[in-house]
Protein backbone atom coordinates (compact mmCIF):
# COMPACT_ATOMS: atom_id res chain seq x y z
CA UNK A 1 0.00 0.00 0.00
CA UNK A 2 3.01 2.40 -0.01
CA UNK A 3 1.59 3.05 -3.63
CA UNK A 4 -1.89 4.15 -2.45
CA UNK A 5 -0.23 6.54 0.43
CA UNK A 6 2.01 8.31 -2.15
CA UNK A 7 -0.62 8.93 -4.61
CA UNK A 8 -2.68 10.12 -1.03
CA UNK A 9 0.30 12.30 0.04
CA UNK A 10 0.43 13.56 -3.24
CA UNK A 11 -3.19 14.05 -3.89
CA UNK A 12 -2.71 16.24 0.09
CA UNK A 13 0.08 17.95 -1.44
CA UNK A 14 -1.92 19.37 -4.34
CA UNK A 15 -5.24 20.28 -2.55
CA UNK A 16 -2.50 22.12 -0.30
CA UNK A 17 -1.07 23.70 -3.33
CA UNK A 18 -4.54 24.40 -4.45
CA UNK A 19 -5.96 26.11 -1.44
CA UNK A 20 -2.75 28.41 -1.31
CA UNK A 21 -3.18 29.67 -4.87
CA UNK A 22 -6.88 30.16 -4.18
CA UNK A 23 -5.81 32.01 -1.33
CA UNK A 24 -3.41 34.31 -3.22
CA UNK A 25 -5.84 34.48 -5.97
CA UNK A 26 -8.38 35.95 -3.61
CA UNK A 27 -5.87 38.32 -2.58
CA UNK A 28 -4.73 39.37 -5.69
CA UNK A 29 -8.46 39.60 -6.34
CA UNK A 30 -8.95 41.89 -2.74
CA UNK A 31 -5.94 44.24 -4.11
CA UNK A 32 -7.51 44.37 -7.53
CA UNK A 33 -11.04 45.05 -6.15
CA UNK A 34 -9.75 47.95 -3.77
CA UNK A 35 -7.32 49.66 -6.12
CA UNK A 36 -10.96 49.28 -8.87
CA UNK A 37 -12.43 50.89 -5.54
CA UNK A 38 -10.19 53.72 -5.50
CA UNK A 39 -9.89 54.71 -8.69
CA UNK A 40 -13.53 54.91 -9.28
CA UNK A 41 -13.69 57.03 -5.97
CA UNK A 42 -10.60 59.33 -7.91
CA UNK A 43 -13.12 59.69 -10.86
CA UNK A 44 -16.01 60.39 -9.39
CA UNK A 45 -14.10 63.24 -7.49
CA UNK A 46 -12.63 64.63 -10.77
CA UNK A 47 -15.40 64.56 -12.61
CA UNK A 48 -17.17 66.49 -9.82
CA UNK A 49 -14.47 69.59 -10.11
CA UNK A 50 -14.71 69.02 -14.03
CA UNK A 51 -18.44 69.83 -13.48
CA UNK A 52 -17.41 72.97 -11.61
CA UNK A 53 -14.83 74.30 -13.42
CA UNK A 54 -16.93 74.01 -16.81
CA UNK A 55 -20.10 75.71 -14.71
CA UNK A 56 -17.27 78.47 -13.65
CA UNK A 57 -16.41 79.03 -17.07
CA UNK A 58 -19.80 79.28 -18.53
CA UNK A 59 -21.00 81.66 -15.73
CA UNK A 60 -17.88 83.94 -16.97
CA UNK A 61 -18.27 83.16 -20.64
CA UNK A 62 -21.86 84.53 -19.79
CA UNK A 63 -21.12 87.56 -17.34
CA UNK A 64 -18.18 88.49 -21.09
CA UNK A 65 -20.82 88.07 -23.35
CA UNK A 66 -23.24 90.52 -21.06
CA UNK A 67 -20.14 92.60 -21.07
CA UNK A 68 -19.22 92.56 -24.68
CA UNK A 69 -23.37 93.16 -25.61
CA UNK A 70 -22.90 96.63 -23.32
CA UNK A 71 -19.60 97.76 -24.90
CA UNK A 72 -21.17 96.81 -28.43
CA UNK A 73 -24.25 99.42 -27.30
CA UNK A 74 -21.88 102.04 -26.43
CA UNK A 75 -19.94 101.83 -28.75
CA UNK A 76 -22.97 102.31 -31.80
CA UNK A 77 -24.13 104.94 -29.98
CA UNK A 78 -20.91 106.86 -29.76
CA UNK A 79 -20.35 106.03 -33.37
CA UNK A 80 -24.13 107.89 -33.84
CA UNK A 81 -22.97 110.41 -32.08
CA UNK A 82 -19.98 110.86 -33.61
CA UNK A 83 -21.50 111.16 -36.82
CA UNK A 84 -23.71 113.62 -35.67
CA UNK A 85 -20.54 116.05 -34.49
CA UNK A 86 -18.93 115.48 -37.85
CA UNK A 87 -22.33 116.29 -39.70
CA UNK A 88 -22.42 119.42 -37.54
CA UNK A 89 -19.06 120.51 -38.14
CA UNK A 90 -19.03 119.82 -41.80
CA UNK A 91 -22.38 122.56 -41.42
CA UNK A 92 -20.13 125.07 -39.67
CA UNK A 93 -17.45 124.67 -42.24
CA UNK A 94 -19.78 125.36 -45.16
CA UNK A 95 -21.48 127.72 -43.36
CA UNK A 96 -18.23 130.13 -42.40
CA UNK A 97 -16.80 129.16 -46.60
CA UNK A 98 -19.96 130.59 -47.50
CA UNK A 99 -19.98 133.25 -45.45
CA UNK A 100 -16.27 134.42 -46.10
CA UNK A 101 -17.17 134.17 -50.00
CA UNK A 102 -19.97 136.34 -49.07
CA UNK A 103 -17.52 138.88 -47.86
CA UNK A 104 -15.08 138.30 -50.80
CA UNK A 105 -17.84 139.10 -52.82
CA UNK A 106 -19.29 142.18 -51.42
CA UNK A 107 -15.60 143.81 -51.47
CA UNK A 108 -15.71 142.79 -55.38
CA UNK A 109 -18.70 144.29 -55.62
CA UNK A 110 -17.98 147.69 -54.21
CA UNK A 111 -14.84 147.69 -55.61
CA UNK A 112 -16.24 147.28 -59.12
CA UNK A 113 -18.63 150.48 -58.30
CA UNK A 114 -15.88 152.66 -57.36
CA UNK A 115 -12.87 151.38 -59.60
CA UNK A 116 -13.21 151.32 -63.38
CA UNK A 117 -11.18 148.49 -64.21
CA UNK A 118 -11.87 145.45 -61.76
CA UNK A 119 -9.49 142.23 -62.69
CA UNK A 120 -10.87 139.85 -64.70
CA UNK A 121 -11.22 137.49 -61.92
CA UNK A 122 -13.21 139.78 -59.98
CA UNK A 123 -15.18 140.84 -63.06
CA UNK A 124 -16.12 137.48 -63.26
CA UNK A 125 -17.03 137.11 -59.76
CA UNK A 126 -19.34 139.89 -59.93
CA UNK A 127 -21.39 138.81 -62.70
CA UNK A 128 -21.94 135.33 -61.34
CA UNK A 129 -23.24 136.99 -58.59
CA UNK A 130 -25.30 139.32 -60.40
CA UNK A 131 -27.15 137.10 -62.19
CA UNK A 132 -25.22 137.15 -65.28
CA UNK A 133 -23.54 134.35 -67.51
CA UNK A 134 -19.78 134.43 -67.98
CA UNK A 135 -20.24 134.22 -71.67
CA UNK A 136 -19.93 137.48 -72.54
CA UNK A 137 -17.01 138.37 -70.29
CA UNK A 138 -14.68 136.07 -72.34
Amino acid sequence: MPAIELTLTSLAIAVAVLCGLTIVLIIVLSVLGYRILRANRRISALDIKLDARIKTLEEELQRTTKGIVGVGKRLLVAERQLAELNKHIEEQENIAAAERNSRQAKRIIQKTIIEEEPTRNEARLAALLKGESESHLR
